[in-house]
């Protein structure tokens, strides 16, 4: 893996990588300022997870730098993704800490009116908004289009600096404590962390999704016409989903909600395909979104007859990403137990779904939650690198749960804290660490504890 061929590209991180790339083919003159960057933290990931990582450790007195690879943060705009959770009201909600100030200020205002659903399409202008004033207060130091190509290692698992290239140079920065907040799990694979190996299964369970937003259609037959007359419009989309004309949409599962008077977002599903070629998942969204319109202005001429394609996911959002093995690995038989931790760092009611018909949607009752354990973030053999976000440490039948928002964003704020803890300690050793010292950070900040 890190021995990948530069030209090939490395599947699991979808970027070019090898450990030669700064020794063989870097100017030397870029190499001028190797190992001059020395940080608290470096947070790996400018999404859901990483923005939080950063802004909790920063607010617990760290030196922050947050690597993000793209040119803006959060991924979630690539993915137009949703918040699915059983919200009640502000005052019941599960999802606390840092976790609630972003949900509040990204859901369209509907969990401040009280309006709740529970399927929330996300502001994705407001949700880049609230990171960049919250990255702004801690102090988080960033650095966009900057890419992890190689991991420095000690012996005896500790991480001693990554290599980054930006546009212009390709530089080492140290830190203390390194948190992995990558969809896959990039960082900790170069580190050598051991992987769940689920993969098969995983395939063979559940579906990939796509998600794009269409405007101008027409509120009144929307909401009295195509969602009144439910069951014919399923027979309609079922024939869509089997048209030979539309091929793209082969058995997709369609759902879709408005977001304002005249914009909708599509939410679709399909069965998992080529899982690491990331040309195809970004042809596959683009041609998803196209044929969905084409068919929908067709057959719902009333409704789409003018609609057209606002935004559309730039990839496909694996169901099942890749995940690391921790020193504890969530399963369901945690979450049908609803199981509490002494080393919780939040708490989740999201529904498990591992896509058999005789356990698909697990769903708590009102006020029910389970635990989430600090060690889904510890990988196995290293001793200065967490892991959060959608890559924990969880069984197959998890993954859907612990990937979505809220769950991110949770990971994500306890990781922060704890490394920034493991930065006053003498040793930067993630195990090492007081959880109740973590555990009054995150009460502190207004977390769901036991």
């Amino acid at each position: 893996m890190k021995k990948a061929s530069i030209l090939g590209g490395l599947a699991l991180s979808g970027i070019p990588a090898l450990k030669s790339f700064a020794e063989t083919t870097t100017p030397r003159h870029l190499m001028a300022n190797d190992a001059t960057r020395n940080w608290d933290v470096i947070v790996i990931g400018g999404n859901l997870a990483g923005c939080a990582a950063a802004i909790a450790a920063a607010k617990a007195g760290a030196t922050t730098l947050l690597i993000e690879s793209g040119d803006t943060l959060d991924d979630s705009s690539c993915q137009l993704m949703t918040i699915q959770n059983h919200f009640k009201n502000k005052t019941n909600s599960i999802y606390q800490g840092i976790t609630e100030n972003v949900l509040l200020d990204s859901a369209d205002n509907q969990l401040k009116s009280g309006k709740i659903e529970s399927w929330l399409p996300v502001s994705f202008v407001r949700l880049k908004n609230t990171y960049l004033s919250l990255l702004n207060q801690a102090g988080v130091n960033t650095l966009f289009d900057s890419r992890v190509v190689e991991v420095k290692k000690r012996k005896q698992g500790i991480v001693d600096s990554v290599i980054v290239a930006h546009n212009t140079a390709i530089n080492h920065y140290k830190a203390r404590v390194f948190i992995d907040c990558t969809s896959n799990a990039a960082v900790a694979a170069w580190a050598e962390a051991p992987f769940l190996e689920e993969g098969q299964i995983a395939k063979e369970l559940f579906e990939s999704e796509v998600s794009f937003v269409v405007g101008n259609i027409d509120y009144y037959n929307y909401n009295f016409c195509f969602n009144r007359n439910q069951q014919e419009t399923a027979k309609v989309i079922e024939a869509i989903s089997q048209s030979k004309e539309y091929p793209a949409l082969k058995n997709l599962i369609f759902k879709n909600r408005l977001i304002h008077s005249s914009v909708i977002q599509f939410y679709t599903q399909y069965g998992l395909r080529d899982k690491f070629d990331s040309v195809k998942e970004k042809m596959d969204a683009k041609i998803i979104a196209d044929q969905t319109l084409a068919a929908f202005r067709e057959y719902f001429p009333e409704t789409f007859g003018s609609a057209f394609l606002i935004e559309a996911a730039s990839r496909v959002k694996r169901a099942v990403p890749l995940r690391i093995k921790g020193d504890y690995t969530f399963t369901i038989d945690d979450y049908t137990d609803r199981r509490s931790f002494l080393d919780e760092i939040g708490r989740n009611n999201y529904f498990a779904d591992n896509g058999r018909s005789d356990t698909e949607h697990i769903l708590y009752k009102e006020n029910e939650s389970h635990g989430i354990p600090y060690g889904i973030m510890t990988p196995v053999g290293l001793k200065n690198l967490l892991v959060a976000g959608e890559s924990v440490s969880v069984d197959y039948r998890m993954a859907n749960s612990f990937r979505q928002l809220p769950l991110c964003l949770t990971t994500g704020e306890a990781a922060g804290i704890a490394a920034a803890r493991v930065v006053k300690m003498r040793h930067s050793d993630i195990r090492q660490v007081n959880i109740a010292l973590i555990q009054r950070g995150l009460r502190k900040d207004d977390q769901n504890l036991i």
